[in-house]
This record gives structure tokens, C-alpha cells and sequence, in this order.
């Protein structure tokens, strides 16, 4: 075989697995191939759950790959799980990028459980959303590392950040491989301390392969840096607190709440890939047409879809808060998205009118990820209020529940239902293959180890 038989043996897969089904396919191939995977726990989650890596290779480079650090997004675990596979039985190509591979395909154990209610389908707007569970910052795999930067200083990493700072510790990758994944939108990309033209049109290159088009809207982080179409260097949370400090409203500290990602634990000498990819797409995600209006248009009316959105959870939540119970996982989310939204929304306003690229005419793109993307996103935050109200109620397993809670669970279900219906009309939007989106995730891995193996002056 090789990198390019690889790339077209992908499965057509039709679902995501489950984690129990990750788990226990890692483990047969390790005992398929017990001359050339290692499998081990690499740490407990907090619920308890095992934490699986396996160990490819032997070259004298490393890489960590984790999939799923934020756990409804597991396009980066079903690349693991082929990937694993396909170089434990493609031992030429495996010694030929000269790594050391360490691959977890679920990192955060606990929280992907709680998303696998979308994993088989029906693939639409209204079921993500209905199933959509995500933890709030202080609970991120990837935004719990230490850190301390001017004023702030965070130092409570949670156990499954612990066990990816074990690990990185151990073996010192020379490249770290964080597969998340967006929700709606084309395919973009953060890079660390490694990159060039070649490498980001070898990026460009695995989308169009996939078909998947370049999201060229507004950037996620407003502060991103762009290094080429779709292509952001990596952001820190130290860049996010500038980010709060020059325009912000409010004093950093309290706009921060989480730590730091594992490009930063990892230090200087590493290099790091973020391939960002959508379970959903648009034609207009990559449309470049000049529509008559500026782009501060368009971003202003962003902010005002969520401010209205964030009004009414916050009503909602101010009377659910009553019933939340300690091990509620829903509500974390709700309640730092209720804290935060006022301070983010005032920073994000000061930049769009001190910012002069938001004089130009606005593309498409940039209506469409400001408005219909807007709208998307804002969805996950009414099925994360909806999840935690039906929590609580099931507490009661029968008994009569308060009217409060009842009504709460009611108005948020009907307004997730009319809402999600509203946008899906409003949406010219396809279902991406999965196997699409595990090679383009797969081929950029690739690439960048290809990269680094070919350009020592890039690595430690």
C-alpha cells in the first residue's frame, strides 16, 4: 500500500461508532497485530472510563493524535480508528514517515457518551441539536491546560487533560494532532509551528478531493491571523485575552474561565494541525458574490441574533437553576455561556467598528456564516437547555414534576422544533459523507508528518 491507497480504501461508513465500539475495535487490532500496536490505558476519565491509545511505528519523530477534545465532534475519532488500521497494516508506509505514532481516538470519554444519541442518524439539523451535549470551558479537554499570562493564571486541568500531559511529557511530540471538527460551514485550518504555501495548498488539495469546499466566511476567533485562504495560525488562550484586553469592556479576568490548548503545554518545538470540517454544507459557504451592503452589516446583525438568543436562554435558565443538581452535565455550558455573553458581545462589536476591513462590500460567504451559521450554532445552545431540563425532570421517574420545570422542557422543546425547522427551510444544505471527511482529516495528518520528516530545519 501507500499514502495514496490508503486515501482510497476509506470505508463508506454510514455512522459514527459509539465509544465502546472505538474502544473495542482498538483493541482487536492490537491483538491482530501484536508486533506492531500497543494498546494502553492512558488515563481514567472522571466518570472512570478508559482512556485508549495505541503506539504505532518506531521512527525518531513522535506525534500525538487525540480525537474527540470536544466531544460532539467525532470526525476526528472515526479518522483515528481507520487511520490506526491502515498504517498497522501498511508497516512500509508507517516506517516511511519515520514517527513514533500515540493515537487516542476519544479523549473525552464522558462527554462523547453523551452525544451518541445523533451517531447513527437521521443526519439533520433538528437531531444534532435535539442530541448536541458539550461541557463548558472548565471542562474542555482541550482549553484545561495550565497556564499563567499577565494577570491570569489557570491550574486545575481536569483528568483527561492530565492524562494528554502525561503523555506529552513522556514522548515530547515533535507534532500534535487535535482533531476537532465544526458543525455547519466548509473545511479551515489552525497551524503551529510548521507551514508554507506547498503545505497549505496540500491542505486545499485534501478538501477538494473530499469536496469539500474552503470556508471563507468570518473567521471563528475574530483575532484569528490568516495565513492563507482558510488557513489561521494556531490561537492560544493568551491571544483571546489580548483579544479582551484591547477591545473588551470588561476587565480579562472576567472573561476567563478556562486554560490553555496542548499547543501551548507543548512548547515552541512542536508543531500543531487543526483541521476544522462541517457534518453540513451550503453552496454559499464558499460563494465570493459582492452582495450591496457592507460586511459590518452583516456582522452587527450576527451579534443581535445572538443577543436575542442569549435572552431567552437566560430566562429560561435563571428559572431552571432552581433544579439544577450538582451532577447536571447540560446546564455548565448554559450557565458560562449566560456569564460570558455581554462581555464577548461588547469586545466583539468594539472590533467590528474599529476594524476598516468591515467597510468592504460583504461576499456571500460572509452573510451566510454571519446569519444561517449564526442561527445553526445558536440551536445547540436551545438542545443543551432542553437536555438539562429533562435531567431534572427525570429525577422525578414518575412523580409529579414542578409546572416550572414542565414548562421550561415544554417551551424549549417547541421552540428547538420551530426554530430548527425554520433554518432547514431556509438552507439549500447536503449531508458530507463521513468517509469524505475522515480523508481530507487523514491526508492533511499525513501531510504535515511528510512535512516535518522533509524539512528537519522545522523540527526539534
Amino acid at each position: 500500500m501507500s499514502k495514496e491507497s490508503i486515501l482510497s480504501n476509506i470505508p463508506d461508513y454510514e455512522a459514527f461508532l459509539t465509544v465502546d465500539e472505538l474502544n473495542g475495535a482498538l483493541i482487536r487490532l492490537g491483538r491482530e497485530y501484536p508486533d506492531r500496536v500497543a494498546v494502553f490505558e492512558a488515563g481514567r476519565s472522571r466518570k472512570d472510563r478508559p482512556i485508549m491509545c495505541a503506539k504505532l511505528g518506531n521512527g525518531p519523530k513522535t506525534a500525538l493524535l487525540y480525537g474527540c477534545p470536544h466531544p460532539n465532534e467525532p470526525i476526528g475519532a472515526m479518522m483515528c480508528h481507520y487511520m490506526a488500521r491502515a498504517l498497522a497494516e501498511d508497516k512500509a508506509y508507517l516506517e516511511s514517515l519515520g514517527f513514533t505514532l500515540y493515537i487516542i481516538p476519544v479523549s473525552d470519554v464522558d462527554g462523547t457518551v453523551l452525544n451518541e444519541g445523533w451517531f447513527k442518524g437521521p443526519f439533520t439539523i433538528y437531531n444534532y441539536a435535539r442530541n448536541y451535549f458539550r461541557p463548558d470551558g472548565e471542562q474542555q479537554v482541550e482549553w484545561t491546560f495550565p497556564m499563567k499570562y499577565k494577570r491570569y493564571e489557570f491550574n486545575a486541568p481536569i483528568p483527561e487533560t492530565q492524562a494528554l500531559m502525561r503523555l506529552i511529557d513522556e514522548i515530547k511530540p515533535d507534532f500534535i494532532y487535535s482533531l476537532h471538527n465544526g458543525g455547519f460551514g466548509g473545511a479551515y485550518w489552525y497551524v503551529g509551528n510548521a507551514g508554507g504555501d506547498d503545505l497549505y495548498k496540500a491542505f486545499h488539495k485534501a478538501a477538494e478531493r473530499g469536496k469539500v469546499p474552503l470556508d471563507l466566511g468570518e473567521p471563528e476567533m475574530p483575532f484569528a491571523e490568516s495565513l492563507a485562504p482558510a488557513v489561521y495560525k494556531m490561537p492560544y488562550a493568551a491571544d483571546m485575552y489580548d483579544f479582551y484586553e484591547k477591545f473588551g469592556g470588561k476587565d480579562p479576568l472576567d472573561m476567563m474561565s478556562a486554560g490553555e490548548c496542548s499547543a501551548s503545554y507543548a512548547g515552541p518545538g512542536t508543531a500543531m494541525l487543526v483541521t476544522e470540517l462541517p457534518y453540513f454544507y451550503d453552496p454559499r459557504v464558499d460563494s465570493v458574490k459582492t452582495l450591496d451592503y457592507p460586511r459590518r452589516e452583516a456582522a452587527l446583525g450576527k451579534l443581535r441574533l445572538i443577543q436575542n438568543r442569549m435572552a431567552f436562554i437566560k430566562r429560561h435558565y435563571e428559572q431552571l437553576k432552581t433544579y439544577i443538581s450538582p451532577d447536571n452535565p447540560f446546564a455548565g455550558m448554559i450557565a458560562s455561556s449566560v456569564r460570558l455573553a455581554e462581555g464577548s458581545d461588547e469586545s466583539q462589536r468594539v472590533f467590528i467598528m474599529d476594524n476598516p476591513d468591515f467597510d468592504k462590500p460583504c461576499k456571500e460567504s460572509e452573510a451566510f456564516s454571519n446569519d444561517q451559521m449564526t442561527r445553526f450554532y445558536n440551536l445547540l445552545g436551545g438542545g443543551l437547555l432542553l437536555r438539562s431540563a429533562e435531567f431534572e425532570l427525570e429525577r422525578f421517574d414518575g412523580a409529579e414534576a414542578p409546572e416550572a420545570l414542565l414548562n421550561i422542557a415544554n417551551e424549549a422543546k417547541e421552540i428547538l422544533k420551530s426554530e430548527a425547522a425554520a433554518l432547514e427551510a431556509d438552507l439549500d444544505y447536503s449531508v458530507i459523507p463521513i468517509k469524505s471527511l475522515v480523508g481530507i482529516q487523514l491526508e492533511c495528518g499525513l501531510s504535515l508528518m511528510e512535512y516535518i520528516r522533509d524539512n528537519k530545519e522545522e523540527s526539534k
